[in-house]
């Protein structure tokens, strides 16, 4: 994993942002080489020298703009990141007056198209799993994109969580170990497609037909879902 070092006082701002009011071409030519090679390469592998060299540009611009590799590497998740997010905001395709199942099952295939569609051509299911590898790293300092772009989503999902459990009580609502421990087994549902997929299309004939139709796999994520929260509820409830 990346070795990331000096990154304690930098802000989201300063890996999203280029250094001049007006758009700088240089690093967005930078920015787009490193995301290329990063993808394919991984961040060990992958050399400035190589990024510069695709980019047309030299390595105090890399500095200039990104500081380093490591900010460059961040800067690169970044904007996968907000990238994910604008395709498939949580909320696409929500009706009106939602119920808190409607809200789930909404969030649900969100995740899943962030992690599996291949709808938009600048985010694919290759841009899904970079980011989750990124995410899933062992760095202290990945916790700027977790505080700026994953906690908010997290946030936005516990509220969720929060309604489907208020049958049950303000006690059990106001439990943090119980939606907390909800909120991440939602979630690692629809991230077990990503590091099994091999292991699924053996398991199934080499289809993984779960990933085929992703309304359906929502579906059941949900129903999944629904019914282990509210035993979760009621068990937090007598306890």
């Amino acid at each position: 994993m990346p070795p990331y070092t000096n990154m304690h006082a930098r802000s989201l701002q300063q890996y999203l942002q280029p250094r001049r009011e007006v758009q700088d071409s240089t690093r967005d030519r930078i920015l787009k080489a490193a995301e290329a090679i990063f993808l394919e390469k991984g961040f060990q592998k992958a050399t400035i020298r190589d990024i510069c060299s695709a980019a047309k540009a030299n390595v105090a611009a890399v500095n200039y703009h990104f500081q380093d590799k490591d900010g460059l590497y961040i800067a690169v998740v970044a904007s996968l990141l907000e990238r994910g997010a604008r395709w498939y905001p949580l909320d696409r395709g929500l009706p009106e007056d939602p119920t808190p199942e409607q809200r789930l099952r909404t969030v649900i295939y969100n995740i899943l198209c962030r992690l599996f569609c291949n709808e938009q051509g600048d985010y694919t299911e290759e841009h899904g799993r970079f980011v989750l590898e990124a995410l899933f790293g062992d760095s202290p300092h990945i916790g700027v994109l977790v505080d700026n772009i994953v906690r908010p989503s997290q946030a936005y999902l516990r509220t969720i969580i929060e309604a489907v459990l208020e049958p049950c009580g303000k006690e059990v609502v106001d439990n943090e170990r119980v939606i907390s421990r909800c909120t991440m087994s939602l979630f690692a549902q629809a991230v077990y497609y990503v590091y099994a997929r091999n292991f699924e299309k053996h398991l199934d004939d080499g289809r993984c037909r779960d990933l085929q139709d992703l309304d359906q796999l929502a579906d059941h994520i949900t129903t999944f879902s629904l019914a282990g929260i509210r035993a979760v509820g009621a068990a937090a409830a007598v306890a």
